[in-house]
């Protein structure tokens, strides 16, 4: 076997057990003193074999690549809307969720809407920081291998920054409590790692590695243009969508700075320039946004097959059973107007009544919930730009971003409004539009901590009652209990107490 063929086995072992073992393995790869690739070619390999290995490709779309599947899975995307406000629980649990054949067992419906789900979190904990692992490996060779090619050394590596800064940020976002400036997260950022006591960094010291990672990538895009075909996220629209997003979450939290909403500002002027054409004006145009078949919709398209995974709490016809009718909250389903186009491809409605349309969210067969969500979404920045100019006592420019918004989704203007009331109107514009969409919501609830939620339910014959208020404990997941084992300079996220029923 040659020295290119038991590299290439090498990494393949290593990326095997990556994905397969806990937090101190995958970190630890590969093994001290071993090199597993010896050129930028079989780096390239191994990372198109990533991104290619971790996601499963959409059929006929035009602007989509393969991406990590690890992005967003069916169980993630259940429990972040479960611990949300979008839909009415108490209405859906009684006519549509256990009544009268039930999709899953009762006790599913319990852990999610009691916020008693210990088994998702592990999962984004472990799945997340081996994409961390993996990109730490990954660049570390890219930085050992003496060749002169420079262009595609920064093309390998200004991908790996940003989807090291991506996941590192969610993580942030997840695990992190948000008003306590001293519990960030554990961040490693080199390969072949001997000690795990590993305590967590403060928010201020994650958010600098997370926008050090994008700045960099920023900086080698603009002299090395990506590799069309095998680039993904080494886009500079991306890129910028991504600080955006970074500098906007911070600028709430305990870690802000003065100058946040000035970089959020910045950012999303990039990532939103050249943009009003491409985004959807029509029911039809939403769909095929979501689907990745919208014409120069400049978004990235992530489609892992989940197959109605997330039918359970959503809705599907699958199997000739599936929860139907899920009503909407009643104060979400007020905001939309009749004439804007979410309405029609988010709802049915019934006698006044707004349930999810059987069709959403990207207008395919009822009989699917393929879970396609959008990332580095045009959108997403402009909301972020209204509420920066609003941030910054900039009243007239935030109406008038707020209004090229609403004109989009035909949702009427923004008339007269200043102060609180326009930054309400903006919240709502970010609820209506992110409608049960990936962590969106909960974020959003984390970020702003102005709303209760109260549940009252009966399960297993006993009544629960729930109150999660703002900046509640919840906002900031369970650090999974094999990880504190491993590492005991880790502090877990205080009062998580599993319910057993």
């Amino acid at each position: 076997m040659n020295t290119m063929k038991k590299s290439s086995l090498l990494f393949t072992i290593c990326l095997i057990v990556i994905l397969l073992v806990g937090c101190k393995d995958y970190l630890n790869l590969p093994p001290k003193n071993v090199r597993a690739v010896i050129s930028l070619t079989d780096a390239k390999r191994v990372l198109g074999g990533y991104l290619e290995k971790f996601a499963l490709v959409a059929s006929s779309t035009i602007n989509s690549m393969p991406g990590p599947a690890v992005t967003y899975t069916a169980d993630q995307i259940s429990m972040f809307n479960a611990y949300s406000d979008d839909i009415d629980f108490a209405e859906a649990l009684v006519s549509s969720y256990i009544a009268p054949q039930p999709t899953k067992p009762e006790s599913y419906y319990a852990n999610l809407l009691l916020f008693n789900d210990f088994t998702t979190p592990t999962t984004i904990w472990n799945s997340y920081y081996s994409c961390v692992g993996f990109t730490n490996v990954l660049i570390s060779q890219i930085d050992a291998i003496n060749e002169d090619n420079q262009t595609l050394r920064n093309q390998l590596k200004g991908e790996l920054l940003i989807h090291r800064a991506f996941h590192i940020f969610k993580l942030l976002e997840y695990f992190a409590p948000y008003n306590d400036a001293k519990e960030g997260i554990p961040v490693y950022l080199k390969a072949g790692i001997e000690n795990f006591t590993n305590p967590r960094k403060s928010q201020k010291e994650v958010y600098q590695i997370i926008i050090n990672d994008l700045e960099e990538a920023l900086k080698l895009i603009a002299i090395t243009p990506p590799k069309e075909g095998f680039n993904i996220w080494y886009n500079t629209r991306y890129i910028n969508n991504l600080l955006a997003q970074v500098y906007w979450f911070k600028a709430e939290s305990a870690a802000k700075e003065n100058d946040d909403y000035k970089n959020a500002k910045k950012y999303a002027l990039e990532a939103t320039k050249n943009t009003d054409a491409f985004i959807p004006k029509t029911v039809d145009d939403i769909y095929k946004a979501i689907q990745g078949k919208l014409q120069g919709y400049p978004a990235y398209m992530n489609s892992p097959s989940m197959q109605a995974g997330v039918a359970g709490l959503f809705g599907a016809v699958y199997m000739n059973y599936s929860p139907t009718n899920i009503k909407i909250d009643t104060e979400l389903f007020n905001l939309y107007s009749n004439s804007d186009i979410r309405y029609s491809a988010y709802f049915k409605v019934v006698d006044g009544i707004g349930t999810i349309n059987p069709i959403w969210p990207d207008g395919t067969s009822p009989a699917w919930k393929r879970g396609q969500f959008l990332e580095f979404q045009p959108e997403e920045a402009f909301l972020i730009l209204a509420e920066a100019h609003y941030r910054m006592n900039e009243t007239n420019e935030s109406i008038a971003v707020l209004n090229r918004f609403k004109s989009f989704r035909n949702a009427g203007t923004a008339v007269g409004l200043s102060g609180t009331q326009l930054l309400n109107e903006i919240k709502n514009e970010r609820r209506k539009e992110f409608f049960c969409l990936k962590d969106s919501r909960w974020i959003a609830l984390k970020r702003y901590g102005d709303v209760t939620i109260s549940r009252e339910f009966v399960f297993f014959q006993k009544l629960y009652s729930l109150v999660v208020p703002p900046n509640s404990f919840r906002y900031a997941l369970p650090i999974p209990l094999t990880e504190l084992a491993i590492n005991p300079d880790l502090t877990d996220n205080p009062g998580w107490l599993p319910i057993v029923f």
